[in-house]
């Protein structure tokens, strides 16, 4: 069992997800914005963290990098409904892309399976334990 972080502000996505992960015998941990997701950091033993992108007061581009100046190791998933957005310049902007040269460990589309959520967690899980047993 792992205590999972769900960052997402639209509350059935969050509640969705913290189904699926509790159905697989996981423990939820919500967070509406990156600034809460901060806050459970720092009071839960938090295994794995799924990020949203965009949402409102602290999105998920600032939650990884200041968990990540804070030290906070913890494997983070990105993920988005929809991996590119047009920029007001004229060119595009690739979220999963920027979220894994910012940091995230892993990145998944919106909307996905049970089954796909749970495979990017257990092998964020798994890349955890073989990073702590090569220490």
């Amino acid at each position: 069992m792992a205590v999972v972080l769900i960052v997402d502000d639209d509350a059935l996505v969050a509640e969705t997800i913290g189904m699926y992960l509790e159905s697989a015998g996981h423990e939820a941990v919500l967070a509406r914005h990156g600034g809460e997701a901060l806050e459970r950091l720092k009071k839960y033993p938090i295994d794995v963290a799924l990020t949203d992108i965009l949402m409102p007061e602290v999105e998920g581009f600032e939650f990884l990098l200041s968990a990540r100046r804070q030290g906070h190791e913890v494997p983070i998933i990105a993920m988005t409904g929809g991996s590119k957005r047009h920029a007001s310049a004229g060119g595009e902007y690739d979220y999963l892309k920027m979220a894994r040269q910012l940091g995230a460990t892993r990145s998944i589309k919106k909307p996905f399976t049970q089954r796909q959520l749970l495979d990017e967690v257990e092998a964020c899980l798994n890349e955890q334990m073989n990073k702590e047993e090569n220490i």
